[in-house]
């Protein structure tokens, strides 16, 4: 199944950067940059398959980007990691009938998996300089994909952080992009 979300994932980037050569350069500039406040959000459907993936700096979503090391800041990556486990509360869809069937959430960089609580002054220092991502992927099948008309996506209230969600979708033979903000959630397919 991993494979199989990744190839939907990389598929549809590359479909996407392909249909669109004038921007291409752009959009891949925009993808590496790191800038707080904005997310991206990639959507796509083969079949009845319906994958979607936030990526997102770590800023946006917990207020800081370094490894928690208190007991504070580990709470604090696990209440947004349990926050983002439940997408019904983050995505309506309208059309469609779709049922959940994985959901990942990825804050590996944010969780000191080895116990070392206490950073040298050199770690510390390096700390204020990275730039942690939390990367969001839920796994869906919609019974009567013809029908999906559109994703509200209502993020913004959980996570006041985000201020724009940049969208690429692929979905029943057409894409698209779109800048989603706290007034316009909406992602119509048609």
């Amino acid at each position: 199944m991993k494979k199989q979300r990744l190839n939907i994932i990389t598929l549809t980037i590359a479909f996407f950067m392909l249909a669109q050569p004038i921007n291409a350069e752009e959009h891949i500039d925009s993808m590496e940059a790191h800038m707080h406040g904005l997310s991206e959000l990639t959507i796509a459907m083969e079949n009845q398959a319906l994958e979607i993936q936030l990526t997102s700096p770590a800023m946006n979503l917990i207020g800081f980007e370094h490894e928690a090391h208190t007991q504070k800041e580990i709470a604090a990556v696990k209440d947004v990691e349990a926050q983002l486990n439940n997408y019904k509360t983050h995505f309506a869809f309208s059309g469609a009938n779709c049922s959940h069937i994985e959901t990942s959430i990825d804050v590996t960089s944010l969780i000191d998996n080895d116990n070392h609580t206490h950073p040298t002054e050199h770690e510390g220092h390096a700390e204020k300089d990275r730039h942690s991502e939390i990367i969001a992927n839920y796994q869906l099948v919609c019974e009567n994909k013809p029908s999906l008309l559109s994703i509200t996506v209502d993020l913004f209230d959980a996570f006041p952080g985000i201020h724009e969600i940049q969208v690429m979708w692929v979905i029943q033979e057409q894409q698209g992009a779109i800048t989603l903000t706290a007034n316009k959630r909406k992602i119509k397919f048609r």
